[in-house]
């Protein structure tokens, strides 16, 4: 009797392990579930956020060119000059006596780095490459800030 015992526990022992040993099956209808997932985001860093809201070339070229009703961008503190950048690479350049285009150079755009180029135009350097900003309905060259010139 103990013999016959211990084989049934021995049976019903390794039947157990066999059995758990296959494919395990969900008893639930995975049809029925919902398979809809909450997924976190990773918030995009600083450098991307950055880079996400940088104007195209496309975009500072057309911000540079004056509206309707202004002529160039004048300088908000310090010297008087206005600059005036033309679709064709020219860069009107009108110094503090507020008479017409005192001198010309040309400028030219590479992502946001402006290049302008402007021998003996006063108080600017012969060449300069500064970093382009928009802010609003400002320009900002470099660390100086432009509003559009509109005439009185």
């Amino acid at each position: 009797m103990q013999k016959i015992t211990k084989l049934l526990a021995f049976v019903f022992i390794s039947s157990s392990f066999f059995m758990s040993c296959g494919e395990k099956k969900d008893s639930t209808d995975t049809s029925k579930q919902d398979t809809a997932k909450v997924e976190k985001k990773e918030e995009p860093k600083q450098e991307e956020k950055k880079e996400a809201n940088k104007p195209s070339e496309d975009d500072i070229k057309a911000f540079l060119y004056s509206k309707e009703g202004t002529f160039g961008w004048r300088i908000d503190a310090g010297t008087l000059i206005l600059l005036d950048f033309f679709k064709d690479g020219r860069l009107s350049v009108q110094g503090p006596d507020g008479e017409a285009t005192m001198w010309e150079g040309k400028w030219s755009l590479a992502g946001d780095q402006l290049t302008m180029e402007c021998k003996g135009c006063g108080e600017m350097k012969a060449k300069e490459t500064v970093t382009v900003k928009m802010d609003g309905e400002k320009l900002v060259l470099g660390d100086k800030t432009y509003s559009r010139n509109k005439p009185q």
